[in-house]
């Protein structure tokens, strides 16, 4: 059972520790979802990310491999998601005027091609832990 939407936005800082808020989402997901959500949105936290890694890693091979999969489906999905995005923001005919953007508003075309760029790496570092972790059968 899983929380569904590990996001920044969803933990709360307690004197006891993080807590997960917003259970909106939460049912029966692979084991390792919430641990490769929350590691694709920490794009810019590498310590964390290796805090991640090591937590999925430290539980046994079982939950390495569950990570590193849902990783890559995670990884998959968000890459298709901006690689749609980005294809519309080439045919959009409308220019945005600079600064216009609002709070809150989807990256622009140019943020967006550069996530996307991260993502695709991220996407290239998971594929080599699986192998890595296939290699060690």
């Amino acid at each position: 059972f899983c929380h569904g939407d590990a996001l920044l936005s969803n933990i709360l800082l307690s004197p006891a520790g993080p807590v997960l808020v917003d259970w909106e989402h939460a049912g029966w997901y692979l084991p390792g979802y919430d641990l490769a959500t929350l590691w694709a949105v920490l794009g810019d936290a590498p310590v964390a990310r290796r805090q991640i890694s090591q937590i999925a890693q430290s539980a046994g091979p079982a939950s390495r491999d569950a990570f590193l999969v849902n990783l890559m489906l995670v990884l998959t999905r968000e890459i298709r998601t901006y690689e749609t995005a980005v294809q519309r923001s080439m045919h959009d005919t409308t220019p945005a005027a600079p600064g216009a953007a609002h709070p809150g508003a989807a990256p622009s075309g140019e943020e967006q091609r550069l996530l996307l760029r991260r993502l695709h790496d991220d996407c290239q570092l998971a594929r080599r832990a699986v192998r890595a972790a296939v290699g060690t059968r």
